[in-house]
């Protein structure tokens, strides 16, 4: 997981300059989807945020996470997946079946001890980088702050890029 500043983002070698080429357009449309020659896509969201506990930790394998935060804040809760328990109602309720799959590319977990995640607090102008290894909760609430209006960016890339 890596926590930084969006405007740094160039130098990361895992964001492409057709990725970048997209960051620095600024038209952003919630709900839209845009793919990349280069592989991978951006997902732009819209959405306000929710307290942790009516969220899902999630994780991916197919594709890393860049979510950019341009507008409000948010708290994405971080932890290695190793030695999680899938959350198998959870996985059933939303994905018809009860571990990872592989068409939507998610898996859910249930929570850990609550020492075991990390809560990242991310602001406009940040990003949060999410490995294949790292299980995520995002779009939840900044504790006593309350809901925020959030404008995000999600870039999925390859895990073999």
């Amino acid at each position: 997981m890596i926590l930084g500043k969006i405007s740094n983002l160039k130098d990361h070698s895992f964001m492409t300059a057709e990725m970048l080429e997209f960051l620095k357009k600024g038209d952003f449309k919630p709900g839209t989807e845009h793919e990349f020659l280069t592989g991978g896509k951006v997902l732009v969201q819209g959405y306000t945020t929710k307290p942790a506990a009516d969220k899902r930790l999630e994780a991916h394998r197919k594709f890393r996470d860049v979510q950019c935060v341009l507008v409000g804040e948010e708290i994405m809760w971080y932890s290695d997946i190793i030695g999680l328990e899938l959350d198998e109602e959870k996985n059933l309720a939303s994905l018809g079946r009860s571990d990872y799959s592989p068409e939507r590319d998610i898996v859910f977990f249930k929570d850990p001890e609550p020492a075991a995640m990390i809560p990242v607090k991310v602001y406009a102008g940040y990003f949060a980088y999410f490995e294949e290894t790292d299980a995520h909760k995002p779009c939840c609430d900044l504790y006593t702050y309350g809901p925020s209006d959030v404008l995000k960016l999600v870039f999925k890339i390859p895990v073999e890029n």
